[in-house]
């Protein structure tokens, strides 16, 4: 699923009182480290990285896995990490 808005969907995403899990598929790393708990990257249908948001989204990654330099800054409203792609790896 690719959300084509920025609408504020959390509420559906996260609800620990009935335990439930939902497994999305986002395209947008910004939008999936906002609200995700775990986030899977794949390359060529290979696990590549695994766990909290924090922990795998790396420079390192995001230059390997999607061929982008970035820098990884912590957003100050959630916490979350926020990639801020700046040139293409070549």
């Amino acid at each position: 699923m690719t959300i084509s808005t920025n609408g504020h969907h959390p509420p559906l995403l996260r609800n620990e009182e009935q335990r439930l899990t939902v497994v999305l598929v986002l395209h947008d790393l910004n939008q999936a480290a906002r609200y995700a708990q775990r986030m899977v990257v794949l390359d060529h249908g290979q696990i590549v990285a695994d766990g909290a948001p924090a922990a795998i989204l790396t420079a390192e990654l995001l230059a390997t896995v999607f061929g982008v330099y970035a820098n990884i800054v912590v957003d100050p409203a959630s916490g979350a990490p926020v990639c801020l792609p700046f040139a293409t790896v070549r």
